[in-house]
């Protein structure tokens, strides 16, 4: 398991516990990346309640990167309406994206949001 020894969007400032932050695995940084966010609810997808978080929102662009890459590294498969996708759990919800690449051949974003539903309305 690979330690992070980084401080994601400048979340915290050196100190104690910047220390302790230091020391997260990389599943910690995804959940606390995760945690940091703001998330909307889904209103155009009523048969799907969930909610969503936008790439362009992320102080650190770097780390929305970072996260759906490890969603889709270390993700589960499943499906929804025919369409297989990449799930993880983190913390009582399952995240997600549409699986598209994360940027585009110039460079700019493709993927621009992250999904998640609470676990217990699978």
């Amino acid at each position: 398991m690979r330690l992070y020894t980084g401080n994601p969007s400048g979340l915290l400032k050196r100190g104690p516990l910047f220390l302790s932050y230091c020391a997260m695995t990389d599943f910690e940084r995804v959940s606390a990346l995760l945690a940091a966010q703001t998330w909307t609810f889904a209103k155009t997808m009523p048969h799907n309640p969930h909610e969503y978080s936008v790439r362009k929102n992320w102080a650190n662009d770097d780390d929305f990167v970072f996260v759906v890459q490890y969603i889709r590294d270390n993700g589960y498969t499943g499906q929804f309406e025919g369409r297989t996708y990449t799930y993880l759990n983190v913390d009582g919800h399952f995240y997600w994206t549409m699986g598209a690449s994360i940027n585009k051949a110039d460079g700019s974003p493709l993927t621009i949001i992250i999904n998640r539903k609470p676990l217990n309305a699978q």
